[in-house]
């Protein structure tokens, strides 16, 4: 980024930076769940109308951690993931 951009830039990373605060943290995350939500009824809903629900595979996702540092970091996301009611196993 040139530093001549700062300038405009800045307040971007000003309401950035306060929306990644702590307090506004779980309020993100509760409004993030919520779309997931409801993204999630409306796409199965489309499927259904459009009859291509047999063109759906649900065979979810693998993580893997290169140490267990890194796994350990990643325990507060899912935690939150539990929190807000998303699956996962």
């Amino acid at each position: 980024i040139p530093p001549t951009y700062l300038p405009k830039l800045l307040p971007w990373l000003v309401r950035f930076w306060r929306a990644g605060r702590s307090d506004r943290y779980e309020a993100s995350l509760a409004a993030q769940a919520g779309m997931m939500r409801l993204a999630e009824a409306e796409w199965a809903g489309l499927m259904a109308r459009s009859g291509t629900e047999n063109m759906l595979r649900e065979d979810g996702s693998l993580e893997l951690y290169e140490s267990e540092a890194e796994y350990k970091a990643s325990l507060p996301g899912w935690a939150a993931r539990q929190r807000f009611g998303i699956g996962f196993s």
